[in-house]
Formats: structure tokens, C-alpha cells, sequence
């Protein structure tokens, strides 16, 4: 696992748990008023005791969770309280035919992972040419057997679960990496806010503060 930290000095908190296969560069336009750490590569259960130890030093915590992130985030901070948490284009059974992305599909890739596949992908991702453009730009920087990875320990563990402890789901309408169907059936019972666009949702925002103040 990958922690970037952004500290000024704030005692509040933002944690950003990342999507599969990113790094800090894709949400580096996001500005935030407090601090701000970003843990992305995550290839284990186990959070670092002193990142765990940083976390809670802050009088208060956020956390905002992405894609495969929503998950990983409930298994490695289920026991760090946070006064907001929120999660995007994922769910707490991320790989799953019905609240997931198919295994089928998830599994495809997999096998199938190379630059072509990892191009297409992204296009998938953003939905639209101008915002491929615009995220080729602060594209992730893995390398393919990094990513492959990764994503390989994600099938492993597709069974694993997951308790929900977030607030509030946010569902784009065209997300083509997990269906919005799916991500709708998963979140029956906690509030959901649907935005426009696909899986990366990013450029929508300009301040994390925009996605915090999201509301079911």
C-alpha cells in the first residue's frame, strides 16, 4: 500500500482511499482545505500501524472511497471513527454479478491485462473522449505488472467481506466499469446521491469540500 500524505498543519483529515490501479496523480487537481492523505496499491489487509496512528491524532476525520477502494477501506478502517464517510462508484462487494463488477468481466481483464487493455480501460472509465484526454494527462504512473498485480489480489479475495459503514453513496448514472444498476442494488437502505457521468467522476469536482457536502 501507497500512503501520500499532504499535511499544512490542519487538524482536520481527509483520507481518499484510490481505485484499482491509481495513484495520487488522478485526483491531484482536488484542492482541500485541510490536510489530506492518499493511500492507493493496495495489496494486503494490513493498514500501517503509523499511518493508523497519524489518522487518529486528528480531532476530526473524513473519508471519501473510490471504486475498489470502497471496499478495501471498510476492511482496513472499520475501527477509526470518522465524522463523514462516503463512497463512490463502488461497493462492498466489488466483485459480484449482482452488486458488483460481473466476475466474468473482472476476470477478462485480468487475463487479458496489457497497454492496449489498460487504454481501454481508462476509456471505459471516463466515459467520454474529453475527459480520456484530460485523464491521460494525470494518468496514473504504474508500470502494467504493478497494476496486474493488484488487480490479482482483488480476485483472490473476491469473496472476502465487508462490513457497510458509510453515510452516503454517490452512483454515476453511465458508470461502465460497475454498473449503475448494481451499485443502486447494493446500496438499497443507505442514502445514495446519482451525478451525471461514469466511474471517474473526478472532474466534476474542483475541491474535495464539493463532494463532501454531497447529500442523499
Amino acid at each position: 500500500m501507497k500512503a501520500l500524505w499532504r499535511r499544512n498543519g490542519h487538524q482536520n483529515l481527509l483520507v481518499f482511499c484510490n481505485g484499482w490501479g491509481m495513484d495520487a496523480r488522478v485526483v491531484e487537481h482536488l484542492a482541500f482545505a485541510g490536510d489530506l492523505l492518499i493511500l492507493s496499491d493496495f495489496t494486503d489487509f494490513t493498514l500501517p500501524l503509523d499511518v493508523e496512528t497519524a489518522i487518529k491524532r486528528y480531532a476530526r476525520r473524513s473519508l471519501i472511497s473510490w471504486s475498489m477502494g470502497v471496499w478495501m477501506a471498510a476492511r482496513l478502517m472499520g475501527n477509526i471513527d470518522y465524522e463523514r464517510k462516503i463512497a463512490v462508484n463502488g461497493t462492498l462487494k466489488p466483485v459480484d454479478d449482482d452488486f458488483g463488477i460481473p466476475e466474468v468481466l473482472f476476470h477478462g481483464t485480468l487475463q487479458q491485462f496489457d497497454e492496449q487493455n489498460r487504454l481501454a480501460f481508462y476509456r471505459r472509465m471516463c466515459g467520454s473522449q474529453k475527459i480520456l484526454e484530460d485523464f491521460l494527462l494525470q494518468a496514473p504512473v504504474r508500470k502494467l505488472e504493478d497494476q496486474r498485480h493488484e488487480l490479482d489480489f482483488y480476485w483472490a479475495h473476491r469473496r472476502d467481506e465487508a462490513e457497510n459503514f458509510y453515510d452516503l453513496a454517490v452512483v454515476a448514472r453511465k458508470d461502465r466499469i460497475m454498473p449503475t444498476a448494481n451499485q443502486l442494488r447494493f446500496w438499497q437502505g443507505t442514502p445514495v446521491h446519482e451525478m451525471k457521468g461514469g466511474h471517474y467522476p473526478f472532474f466534476s469536482f474542483s475541491r474535495w469540500e464539493e463532494l463532501l457536502n454531497l447529500q442523499g
